[in-house]
C-alpha cells in the first residue's frame, strides 16, 4: 500500500506540493508560509491522533486479553479443584452416584474426571 493511500489528506497534498516546488521556506510569501504551517500542523495533529488511537487500541487489547486469561485460569482452577474432590471421594469409598449428587455433577462428568488421569 502506497503512502498516498494511507494518508489521503488534502492539506498534506498541498503542503507537499508547496514543499517540493519551493526552493526554500523563506522564499514563500507570508500567506503561503501561514498556509504551509497550518497544513503541516494539521498533518502532525492527525499523525498524533493516529498514534494515540493505535496505543489506545493496543491497551484495550491487552486488557481484554488479561480478562480472558483470568476467566480461563479461574475455570481451569475450578476444574482442577473438582477433580481433586472427586478423586478424594472415590478414595474415601463413595460410589459415583453419591459423588455426582453431592457435587451437583452428572455421573458422566464424574467418570470423565476419573478417566482423565
Amino acid at each position: 500500500m502506497a503512502y498516498e493511500d494511507i494518508f489521503d489528506f488534502p492539506p498534506l497534498k498541498e503542503a507537499e506540493r508547496m514543499l517540493f516546488t519551493m526552493s526554500s521556506y523563506d522564499s514563500l510569501a507570508e500567506a503561503e508560509q501561514w498556509a504551509y504551517d497550518a497544513d503541516l500542523k494539521a498533518y502532525r495533529d492527525m499523525i498524533g491522533q493516529l498514534v494515540c488511537a493505535k496505543e489506545d487500541g493496543r491497551e484495550e487489547g491487552r486488557e481484554e486479553g488479561r480478562k480472558e486469561g483470568r476467566k480461563e485460569g479461574l475455570a481451569e482452577g475450578r476444574a482442577e479443584g473438582q477433580a481433586i474432590i472427586v478423586r478424594s471421594m472415590v478414595q474415601g469409598g463413595l460410589d459415583l452416584n453419591q459423588i455426582a449428587k453431592l457435587i451437583h455433577m452428572s455421573i458422566a462428568d464424574v467418570e470423565r474426571i476419573l478417566n482423565s488421569n
